[in-house]
């Protein structure tokens, strides 16, 4: 095969031509023609443009719009904000997104209409499956309400403002949906099974005498079913049964005794007060006894409008003597200060006695004596009372192995001496 060679004269070839290179373009510009280039929210300022004619600006009055086409794209972000927002799962996190995103928005955006109704939308949907919490309503519903009025959407605004009350929140909805009612029977059971094993461990370490772990399988019980009868009526029973925190209360056939461990006691007709008296005369806060340290105690009046003898003398607030006597109107206390506190007694009930101690722990009989065995009690940290184990010590006729929380009713003995725990009784 003879190819046919070509002629040279038919063949032109094209002159070359160098291109030229367009100008680069300012940051303006390129956010106006392409808003993709710009990183997300960085803030543009418009082109300037020439200002519009008259007939320009009633154009744009009749149409709606307040500003030209290039000052609207230069507003708008560089990725659509929708995209952000609906990456999130739905539910209070996805109306948090909504909420930043209205607030980091400029009003005059593109976007800034489209993010409210769809602000609304979810705000309804959750509402109507009664999937929020009173608090996120009040948290989301006005910042959706200000951005629908910003966008000029008064009616979807006065929906909102219009709503009727929802049902009240259920926590396990917020995070399951609708249909799942297995799992939500499964979480109930769940709480009820560990609450029935929880009280059951009371009832056992209670048979055990184990009082404190007792009581806070009982508070473990409650939290977890904090509706049931009976749950609730075995704790407001052993609440009413605990002593005042760092007050025990005990009595005998020979007399009373009131323990105080602390630095600052109220002496008053207040129902709190550490030395209670029962007279409308009485001022509520009379005074305020305090451990200065070193076996010394400071007395100070709170109440000016009654005077406060000490010893047949007014007396005005200073460091206590080592022992005297201290009258308000009709009634008169005989105090003794030693290693272990003030102890105070009355002419009118001399059985009764009532110490105050910088102390958590003492010792029953308080002054020594060879003819009584000791019973020796000591303060928690909580506030709670305990008797401690000595040489055949007994309680509620049980010999004691070791430390048991008080409560009232509660009988500690040896073979001198035999104390039972009351609650406080008003003196």
């Amino acid at each position: 095969m003879v190819l046919k060679e070509t002629d040279s004269h038919r063949i032109k070839k094209r002159p070359f031509k160098r291109r030229k290179r367009k100008r680069l373009l300012d940051k303006e510009e390129s956010a106006i023609i392409s808003p993709t280039n710009l990183p997300l929210d960085e803030k543009v300022t418009p082109p300037e443009e020439a200002p519009p004619s008259f007939f320009e600006k009633a154009l744009r009055m009749m149409v709606g719009e307040t500003q030209s086409p290039q000052q609207e794209m230069a507003y708008a972000p560089a990725l659509d904000p929708m995209r952000t927002i609906l990456a999130i799962p739905d539910g209070i996190g996805r109306l948090e997104a909504f909420k930043e995103m209205l607030q980091s928005l400029a009003p005059q955006s593109v976007y800034f209409r489209g993010i409210a109704l769809s602000f609304r939308r979810h705000l309804m949907e959750l509402l109507e499956n009664s999937q929020l919490p009173p608090a996120s309503i009040h948290h989301h519903l006005q910042p959706c309400v200000e951005a629908l009025q910003k966008a000029g959407l008064h009616e979807d605004a006065q929906l909102l403002l219009d709503l009727p009350p929802y049902e009240s929140y259920v926590p396990h909805k917020l995070y399951l949906r609708a249909d799942e009612h297995a799992e939500l029977e499964a979480i109930d059971e769940e709480i009820a099974f560990n609450a029935k094993i929880a009280f059951r461990q009371f009832e056992i370490a209670m048979l055990k005498n184990q009082r404190q772990e007792g009581l806070r399988h009982l508070q473990d019980a409650v939290r977890a079913a904090p509706g049931h009868p009976e749950y609730q009526a075995a704790f407001r029973h052993y609440q009413n049964l605990r002593p005042k925190n760092f007050q025990l209360h005990l009595e005998q056939a020979d007399g009373s005794l009131l323990f105080c461990s602390g630095h600052q006691f109220l002496w008053g007709r207040d129902k709190e007060a550490h030395l209670q008296l029962v007279d409308p005369r009485i001022s509520r806060e009379l005074a305020l006894f305090s451990y200065a340290g070193k076996e010394h105690w400071t007395l100070a009046p709170l109440d000016k409008a009654e005077t406060l003898y000490l010893n047949d003398s007014p007396w005005a607030g200073g460091r206590l003597p080592d022992r005297g006597t201290l009258n308000i109107l009709t009634h008169t206390y005989r105090f003794e200060i030693d290693a272990l506190g003030v102890s105070l007694h009355q002419p009118e009930n001399p059985q009764h006695r009532t110490v105050f101690s910088p102390q958590s722990f003492f010792h029953l009989p308080i002054t020594p004596n060879a003819d009584f065995m000791t019973l020796n009690f000591s303060f928690h940290e909580s506030g709670a009372a305990f008797v401690l184990p000595t040489e055949q010590t007994r309680l509620n006729n049980d010999e004691l192995g070791r430390k048991h929380m008080l409560l009232a009713q509660d009988q500690v003995s040896n073979p001198t001496q035999a104390w039972k725990v009351i609650l406080r009784k008003q003196i």
